[in-house]
């Protein structure tokens, strides 16, 4: 149970109140009954909300804090009033392409992406790669093995993001971000454009092949374990999957081919058949036509 000191110091950390959680403190260590637990928390707090200077004051008095609290930040870091935050990681000894198991990271702001570039982020460091974990340059939750920070910033249509990765050494070899471009379902329509925009940018500008299967590093972790080998498909064969009507038809338009089969021996209206059944509402009628057409 929460006492109220906490109750209270916790709302000034949010606030961006220092003078009140420095006078609360006192209280807050008369009544804890887990301090350590109780300052692990209020530091997460103040750093969630960018209050730098409160964040600062309790590692001075002995919040504890591991290397989890980084990458969970950075997948909040939504504006360049982070990088406060990151600074103090840096100036606490974190180690900006520390191993973490987890999720991924800042790759949402193009001010902090600078900022981690600047500091020594790996623009080529693999996430969940073999024998270590997430790194701090990716940004997708989840299901990130094998992804690369382009790989990242083009799952969410980042284009000005990758421009600074291939400006800052980032290799487009080894990497899928034209797959990542045309896969999974989009929040908005805004981020079905941009996505768009990402995928236009890396055929057009960086002469991507826009029929080609996914590639991965040796030792990726994208690779099966046992020994079988990894499914690679075309960017329509994801866009079919997930049912992206507007990527679909763009990649259309530009070239793909509706015929090439997958590594396991589909083509993209076979794997959009199988893997949208009627439990998951079936596939959508359009994306049927138009690859149905496209392949005649």
């Amino acid at each position: 149970m929460e006492s109220p000191a906490y109750s209270s110091i916790e709302s000034s950390c949010r606030d961006g109140d220092l003078p009140s959680v420095k006078s609360l403190l006192p209280s807050l260590r008369q009544q804890s009954t887990d301090l350590n637990a109780d300052m692990k928390s209020l530091l997460m707090t103040a750093c969630q909300h960018a209050e730098a200077d409160i964040a600062s004051y309790l590692l001075t008095q002995g919040a504890e804090w591991d290397h989890y609290l980084p990458i969970m930040i950075g997948r909040r870091a939504k504006s360049n009033q982070y990088i406060p935050i990151f600074q103090l990681f840096l100036d606490h000894g974190w180690d900006i392409n520390t191993d973490h198991h987890g999720f991924g990271t800042a790759l949402l702001n193009l001010a902090l992406v600078l900022y981690l570039l600047a500091n020594g982020a790996d623009a080529n460091m693999e996430a969940f790669q073999p024998g270590a974990k997430t790194r701090m340059m990716h940004s997708l939750p989840g299901r990130a093995h094998g992804m690369m920070p382009l790989d990242s910033a083009a799952s969410r249509g980042c284009v000005e993001v990758i421009r600074v990765l291939l400006d800052h050494g980032a290799r487009l070899e080894g990497a899928n971000p034209l797959h990542k471009a045309a896969a999974e379902p989009c929040a908005s329509e805004a981020e079905d454009i941009a996505r768009i925009q990402t995928m236009e940018f890396l055929i057009t500008e960086k002469g991507m092949d826009i029929n080609a299967l996914q590639s991965f590093t040796p030792g990726s972790s994208a690779i099966p374990s046992d020994g079988r080998p990894a499914i690679m498909a075309t960017p329509l064969h994801y866009a079919a999957r997930w049912q992206n009507q507007s990527r679909v038809k763009f990649l259309l338009e530009h070239g793909a081919d509706p015929t090439k089969q997958a590594s396991d021996g589909g083509t993209p209206l076979e794997w959009a058949i199988t893997m949208n059944d009627e439990e998951t509402g079936g596939l959508d009628p359009e994306i049927e036509t138009l690859l149905r057409e496209a392949s005649n």
